[in-house]
């Protein structure tokens, strides 16, 4: 099974290499030639909107080491998948995941944070593990996973 994953990180590189670089570099050299900030300007806002990215995506991590050691563990079901239409990352679409697991008291029906998902995706193919703190049950997290190999032929 892999792991799919959440949209920081590969945007956070992606706004960085992309936008933050090019333009850092391009405003450099306009500030030594004419004195005009505006792409240096440019470019440290969009390096800075990439390592805010970044920084989200190491605190996600984070969080799911404390809750491995300390929280609780269920099985998932995947019910569904929400796409958001407005934002796709090349072929990549962002969605998010209708879920359902048991706890000890009822069976609970919740939907997660955004996911990087192919176009092959589907919900059969989906399976997922979730997190969520002892005493917390509003801190959780959610791990997906593809249970087939869509890119292998």
């Amino acid at each position: 099974m892999e792991v799919i994953e959440t949209p920081w990180n590969r945007l956070g590189k992606f706004i960085e290499l992309g936008f933050g670089i090019p333009f850092f570099i391009v405003g450099l050299f306009w500030f030594f030639q004419d004195r005009s900030v505006a792409f240096l300007y440019n470019g440290v806002l969009w390096i800075v909107v990439g390592l805010i990215l970044l920084l989200k995506a190491k605190i996600d991590k984070y969080k799911l080491k404390i809750l491995e050691k300390e929280g609780l563990f269920y099985e998932c079901f995947v019910t569904g998948v929400i796409p958001i239409n407005m934002i796709r990352i090349g072929n990549y679409l962002i969605a998010r995941i209708k879920y359902t697991y048991n706890s000890e008291q009822s069976e609970i029906n919740d939907i997660s944070g955004c996911y990087l998902l192919s176009p092959w995706d589907r919900v059969e193919n989906l399976s997922a593990k979730i997190y969520i703190k002892k005493n917390n049950n509003k801190q959780k997290i959610l791990i997906l996973f593809r249970k087939k190999d869509i890119f292998k032929v």
